[in-house]
Parts: C-alpha cells; structure tokens; sequence
C-alpha cells in the first residue's frame, strides 16, 4: 500500500462554490466575510472552481485571501468545465491549449502565482480528451512548480475509478458519494485511492444540502429537488447520526 502523497491535507476545508452564486443575492462582502470567518476558525483549505459563477467564486476567493501569507493555506481550483453568462449550458473543454489558459485565468482570478491543486472536473464523459489534453498540461505546470498537485473532483464513481488507473492522480474529490445518505465511494474507490497513494476529499457530504434543510419538503438531492421516496432514508440518517436531545 502506498501513502498518499497529500497526507498532510487538511481535515476539513471550505467548499467555495456558493461564493459565486450571484443569483441568489451573495454580495460581495458577504462571500469575503464568510472566507475571513473560516479563516478565524481554523480552515486552511479551499476549494473553488472557473466554473462557479463563471469565475466570480475565484475572484471573490483571490479577494479575500490578499494580505493571507500564501504559506498558510492550500488553494484548489478546477478546470475544464465551465459556465457561460446568459443561462446557456455548461461547456467542456480538456484541450492541452485552453487549460492552459484556464490555469492562467484562474491563477489571475485569485491573485495567487501558484497553486497547490488543479483538479479536472466532472472528466466522467471526456476522459479521452482529459488525458490527451489537460493532463499533460497540468503534469507540465507541476514540473514548472505553478501548481503542486493534480487533481480530479467528479460525482460519479465508475468513471472516477477508470480515471484513476489511466492518470496519476495525486488527490481526488468525489463529491456526494460518501456520506450518510450515499457511501458509494467507499466499496471500490476509497480502497483503490488507498492502494495508489491518492489523497481523497469528501466533497458534497450534505448531498446539495439534504442532510441539513430545516425543511425536508424544500430539500435538494444530489443538486435537484428531493423526491418523497428518498425523504424518509434522509430523516433515518439524521436521527442515527445526531445525538437525542440535540
């Protein structure tokens, strides 16, 4: 078995997603505040991507973190997904030139000269072209000590699975399969990171927030509205997992 290369990661990080969730109402200020918070408790890790908000997340991050000794936090990022302004879907792109420019960006973004991961995200359906184009060039970025690890964050384990026996992963974030409503991740790819030395982040633990709703009737699953058969398996996972009388 061997050790994974990123043993030090920290225990708990800060997903930086919602910072660019404009939509809704997240200003500015608010996003910082919530960065400055995690900081005062004790976070070190944190997670953002090109796609959240179209790199509004990134920037939001990159403010936030100026005047941060660079030392004392280890910053993520993702490329090959990405979200264009105007409701239009998401698009893919895992070519050696625009994840280049991608790490570019994001490094601009985030007013930071290196970066300590860059995982692919959500590769599940283009892992021909990840492997022929963006993971070669974050494996030159890595020579080049611009970023220190690369990564992969999905949401789906067979992929994730063919993905890490094609690539040399350092670290991987899987995200919503392994928790208290889905554990996956845990049969297959949690022993076979184990056996070749990938850092793994549980990422999504609430699973889009089903595990935490106030109200089960306006929960989200797996990022889409929770069904009435699945209500039940979600009140049985928080009452085995929260003591009696909290």
């Amino acid at each position: 078995m061997n050790a994974p290369r990123w043993a030090a990661l920290p225990r708990i990080g800060l997903g930086c997603a919602t910072l660019g969730v404009t939509r809704r109402g997240t200003a500015e200020d608010a996003a910082v505040a919530m960065v400055k918070h995690a900081l005062a408790r004790g976070v070190r890790l944190f997670d953002t991507a090109a796609l959240y908000g179209g790199g509004v997340s990134e920037q939001r991050l990159g403010l936030a973190l100026t005047g941060i000794p660079r030392g004392s936090y280890l910053l993520s990022t993702k490329v090959g997904r990405y979200r264009a302004e105007g409701g239009k879907p998401d698009h893919f792109d895992f070519s050696y030139d625009h994840t280049l420019r991608a790490v570019d960006d994001s490094l601009k973004r985030l007013r930071t000269d290196r970066l300590d991961i860059v995982h692919l995200h959500d590769c599940g359906n283009h892992l021909a072209e990840a492997m022929t184009g963006a993971v070669p060039t974050l494996e030159r970025l890595k020579r080049e000590n611009i970023i220190a690890g690369l990564g992969a964050g999905l949401n789906a384990v067979a992929p994730t699975i063919e993905l890490i026996w094609r690539a040399d992963l350092d670290a991987l974030l899987i995200a919503g399969r392994f928790t208290l409503l889905d554990a996956s991740a845990a049969e297959r790819l949690l022993p076979l990171c184990h056996e070749r030395g990938v850092a793994v982040i549980a990422g999504g633990v609430f699973n889009s927030g089903a595990l935490m709703a106030a109200d089960p009737a306006q929960a989200r699953f797996d990022y889409r509205p929770l069904q009435p058969a699945m209500r039940g398996r979600v009140l049985d996972a928080v009452d085995a997992f929260v003591p009696p009388g909290l």
